[in-house]
Parts: structure tokens; sequence; C-alpha cells
């Protein structure tokens, strides 16, 4: 039966402890403490914005870099960077006192030079903008992203200031400002012909959008707008999300009651699924009197497949089958010397087929890692960490992908025919069922209430995205296979703890299982120091002249066998940008790194 002292409360101090020991290790760190900006929307349609940024450095550091994405204006010009009053020079040299800028992939990436350590630094950034104004003949925008979503440091105290056309101030009709957030637009407090806005502690990843709506006719240059962006719409929808404010608080009280209620109901219901049909209905039977050794001989990969969620990796299992063919005479492992000269004297294994013919009792699926093994090897010897390197995986990655799956496929067929595990299908069933229309219903609540709270949805969604979690304890072991694990358990807490037999005969298996069941190199070590092993016990593994089994030797042997095994992965990115302001959207923003 799961425990939760038992393995969560271990594995949460691990978690702890780690995050603890790992704080002191950051030799640097920085802080935004101040954002100052300045926008300044010029009669003839140009937008000049000055941006103060003062870091506070914990260390040292030597550059800062901004990126712009490129949306929202036809061009940008006239980049200027200085620090208290002192103009930094355009140049590639990367000198203190220089920067560059470039145009990467639809963002303005620039990048300023400087020397800092343990200090506060201001630094000035200036752009000119054009065709960075929307108009719709009634009415002028300005809509910019001043702090974007790219800033992975927090901003403590900001300020923007945007300034209009002197004239603005002389027309009948008022400025309006709206700050972008997540519930919506905020209007902001405006003066005749200026906006000014400031906030404390924007977080690292959120980005600060305002959109400015003034009167037409006081901008000689604009943008067509593509569709009406009077303000006045904008303001009905703040009054309208303002009702529904008001309505969803009047709501939030008996659905927070609700939302705990089902909460409770699902995690009982978990429990109660669990208790009724999980692996505490099956007896427990008596551990062996003896564990220093197997329980009886079984193939590596299926001993694996008992503790394929607790310790016993693909990558392992895959591995030690190897080694356990190699014993049985289908091939022969060799310790080899690298050939980079410069190389680390790590020993490498090779591995070669033995002219052993294969016998009629072996499993299909070793059958299938004999034939592959030989096709990769073509009659020759190949180092194993690179019997699955270069571009001809196996024919092509997918091809040893698809073999690699359909193995384990095999493999876990081979398993539960042997009824080890019940399934429970009605049960789990029932719970899927009834956890599942209850984070809908939580999800439901999460995005009905998003603008008052979040914490009735998500405390249901979670709770019963738990109860979901809790199926996979209702694929039960019968008597037989928890009999079966309880044996094999008992043998991998000995080879945990290095009370294992040194006889002769079970030598090879310690090892074998020991990669098997994710032993660590230092426990391996330890029963390789106890069992001694020598060329007699272990005739399938061939050491270079001179060499003995050195416990060490050996086990960064294996373990460098075990990890070399190919693995698969691609990457993406994607970029875009668009030129010209366009109503209702915002150029700007990008992020910021330093270094």
């Amino acid at each position: 039966m799961f425990s939760f002292q038992k393995y969560v409360l271990p594995f949460s101090f691990v978690l702890i402890i780690l995050a603890a020991c790992s704080s002191p290790a950051e030799a640097r760190d920085h802080r935004i403490t101040d954002v100052r900006v300045e926008a300044d929307v010029r009669p003839d349609g140009s937008v000049r914005i000055t941006e103060h940024r003062t870091f506070l450095f914990d260390g040292a550091f030597s550059w800062f870099e901004q990126r712009i994405e490129a949306r929202g204006f036809s061009r940008i010009e006239d980049i200027a960077v200085s620090e208290d009053e002192n103009a930094y020079r355009l140049s590639t040299s990367e000198e203190p006192g220089t920067f560059t800028s470039a145009f990467q992939n639809g963002t303005v990436v620039i990048r300023l030079y400087y020397d800092a350590e343990d200090e506060s630094r201001t630094f000035t950034l200036n752009y000119t903008l054009y065709d960075a104004v929307a108009s719709d003949g009634s009415w002028d925008e300005f809509a910019w992203t001043f702090i974007g979503g790219g800033w992975e440091t927090a901003s403590e105290q900001v300020s923007i200031r945007i300034t209009l056309p002197e004239s603005v101030a002389q027309d009948d009709e008022p400025v309006f400002a709206f700050h972008q957030q997540r519930n919506g637009p905020v209007q902001l407090e405006t003066e005749p012909a200026s906006v000014d806005f400031s906030m404390e502690n924007l977080r690292g990843g959120r980005s600060l959008r305002i959109q400015t709506i003034f009167p037409a006719g006081h901008v000689t240059t604009t943008v067509d707008a593509p569709g009406d962006i009077s303000p006045y719409g904008v303001l009905q929808q703040i009054e309208e999300a303002a009702e529904r404010h008001a309505r969803l608080e009047e709501e939030a009280g008996p659905l927070r009651t609700l939302a705990i209620a089902l909460a409770v109901f699902s995690f009982l219901f978990a429990v109660f699924m669990v208790r009724r049909h999980g692996q505490s209905s099956v007896p427990k039977p008596d551990l062996p009197d003896h564990a220093d050794r197997p329980p009886h001989y079984m193939e590596p990969a299926l001993v694996g497949w008992l503790f394929r969620n607790v310790s016993s990796t693909h990558q392992a299992r895959f591995s030690a089958s190897i080694f356990d063919l190699a014993r049985k005479g289908y091939f022969r492992l060799v310790q080899v010397e690298d050939e980079k000269a410069d190389a680390k004297k790590d020993p490498v294994l090779a591995i070669e087929r033995t002219d052993k013919s294969i016998a009629d009792n072996l499993k299909n699926w070793e059958v299938n890692l004999i034939v592959m093994l030989e096709s990769r090897l073509d009659g020759g010897r190949k180092p194993l960490n690179k019997l699955f390197a270069g571009k001809d995986n196996f024919g092509s990655s997918s091809e040893f992908s698809s073999w690699w799956h359909q193995w384990f496929t095999d493999i876990g067929k081979e398993a539960r025919s042997r009824n080890w595990i019940k399934v429970n299908i009605r049960p789990m069933l029932l719970l899927i069922l009834v956890q599942l229309l209850l984070t809908g219903i939580g999800i439901g609540l999460l995005i009905y209430l998003s603008d008052v709270t979040l914490f009735p949805g998500l405390l249901l969604t979670i709770t019963a995205g738990l109860g979901l979690c809790a199926v996979f304890l209702l694929h039960i072991r019968t008597e037989e296979g928890q009999k079966i694990h309880y044996e094999w358990r008992a043998y991998r807490e000995a080879l945990n703890a290095g009370n294992v037999s040194d006889a002769p005969e079970f030598k090879a298996d310690h090892i074998i299982y020991a990669i098997t069941l994710g032993i660590s190199e230092k426990k391996l070590n330890g029963i390789i120091e106890t069992i001694r092993p020598d060329d007699q016990d272990l005739t399938w593994l061939l050491l270079l002249p001179g060499l003995s089994h050195n416990p060490a030797l050996f086990s960064s042997a294996v373990t460098s066998a075990s990890g070399s095994i190919s693995s698969f992965g691609t990457s993406t990115s994607f970029s875009t940008g668009s030129t010209g302001a366009i109503a209702g959207t915002a150029g700007g923003g990008g992020g910021g790194s330093v270094g």
C-alpha cells in the first residue's frame, strides 16, 4: 500500500535540502531596482522613447542586452545609449563604454558593454519610432508594451510618462489611457496632454502595456487603423466587467463552499477506492529468510519490469539484458583502450558476437535483441558507447525508436502473462469517471471565477487530478505477484546494503541485477569489493592484460556501458514579427538579460 510518510515526505525533504545546498553556489546576482520610461509623441507622428533602467549588481557583470519586438512601428532610428550623460560608442569591439544594435528574427537587439561589480548602475536607452500611431479618423492611438514579458528579473519600481503634442490639451475631447491586465483593461488617470503611470514590483515574466487614445488631428503622420478605436467602447467593456465582477463576488462564497465540499469528496472517494480495491486488499507474504542472493533466476528485463516505476529505468534493463546475454555465451564483452589520446583513461567496453547458436528456450524479445545487436556489429567488434552512434542508428533513429518501443512492449506482455498483475477494470473506470467529472467542474470554476478568485477552481482541479492519479494504485499485484515482488525487493535491499553472498555462482548475478535495479555506482563498488570477482567468475568479460577486476575500474566500466545506449531528441524554435501600428496591438516589449 502506498505510504505517504515512507515515500512523499522523504522525497520532499530531499528537494528542500537540495534547494538549500544549491543556493550558496550562486556566485552573483542582480536586481532591477528602478525603471523609468518617457514616451514623447511628437506632432510629426514619430515617438521618442527614453528608458532609464537601474541595476543593483551583486558580483561582476560586463554586458546588458535589451530586445524590442519589431511590431507596431515601421522603423526604429536614432538608437543611443548613455550612462550618467556619458554616451556609449557604437562598436563591435565589446569594450566597456560601447554598444551594438542588430535586427535578428523580427527583434531589435541592443547590447551594451561595461564593467560593474557590487554596485548600482543606471543605463539610459533612447530610440525613435516611426508609424507607431494608428488612427480611425476620429481617434488616434499609441499602444506600447513598455516592459515585455521576456524579463526574468522583477522591476521593483516602475514609472511611465507619455507626453502628447501640446495642441491635444486645447481639444474638447479628453485623453484616455488603459493599462492591460489579466482581467481586462483598467482606465488610468490622465492629464490634458499626458499620461502618468507607476507601480511597484512588476514580476519577472509579466508585461506592462499601456494603450493611449487621444483625439485625431494633432499628429500629421499616422497609420490607418483597420477598425474603430473609440475609447468609449473600451469604457463600456470596463463597466460591464465591473458589473460582472460584483455579481461574481456575490456568487464566489457559495461556489467556494461547493468547491471545498467536492474536493473533500474527491479525496475521500479516492481513498475509499484504493483501500477497497487497491494493493492493501492483497495479503503480504512473509519476507524470505535469506535475501543475500537472487530468489531464483529471472531475466533482468522481467525483474526490472517489477520495479519499473521505482528504480529500474529502460536504459538499465536494456543494458543488463546485454550483459545477461553475454553471460549466457551469445556475446563477449572486452575492455579496450580509448581511441582518443588525450581522453581520460576510463575503461571502455566493446562487444562482439560469439559463435554460439540461438537456443530454443530463449524468449522472443531476447532473440530480437541478439538479432538487432548482430546487425549493428556486422560481424565485428564495437565499443558499447559507439554501438548506436552516427546518423544510421539502426537504419534511422525512427526505426530504432520503433524497435525500442516494441521490445519493451514484448517484455510487458511476457510479464503480464505471468499473472503478477490484477487489473481492476470496473473500479478503475469508476474512479476515472468520477475524478474527470470533478476535474471538469474545477476547471469550469477556475474559468468562471477567474476575475474574482482562483482558489475554489484550483483546489478542486488539483484534488481531482491527484485523485485521478490514484487509478494507478488500483493496478495491483496478485498474491503470486506480491510474493515475487517481495522476494526480489528483499534481494534489492540486500544489494543496496552490500549484504550479498560471495559464492562464485552468484557474483555475476549481483552485478547484472544491481544494474537492473538501479543500484548506485558507489554501492555497486561496495558489492564488487565484497564479492571480489576474478576471471573465472566472469568469463564473459575480458579486461586488458595486467588488469584485475578492480572494483572502481569494473564499476566505472559497467556504469559507462549502461549509460551509453542511444537517446534521441529534437528542438525547434520559431519567431515572427510585423511592422506598422495596428489599433489595439502594442509593439515593443521583448525582454532583456545581463551577464
